[in-house]
């Protein structure tokens, strides 16, 4: 019973939070800009090579 109010009480708090106006941010175009000429990449490099999948276990999946 306990749970059941728990959660009742939960549900009415994302309820309320999900009610509220939301508030629009402005952003300005030269901020932007100075965001961008501040941006340095670093050497780490995004690897984009996952799990090797060869043909039978592919075939299997589809």
């Amino acid at each position: 019973m306990l749970k059941l109010i728990q959660t009742h009480m939960m549900k009415k708090r994302v309820q309320a939070r999900a009610a509220q106006p939301k508030q629009a941010v402005k952003v300005e175009a030269a901020d932007i800009q100075r965001k961008l000429a501040e941006y340095k990449p670093g050497a780490q490099r995004a690897s984009f090579t996952g799990p090797k999948l060869d043909k039978k276990e592919f075939e299997g999946a589809v």
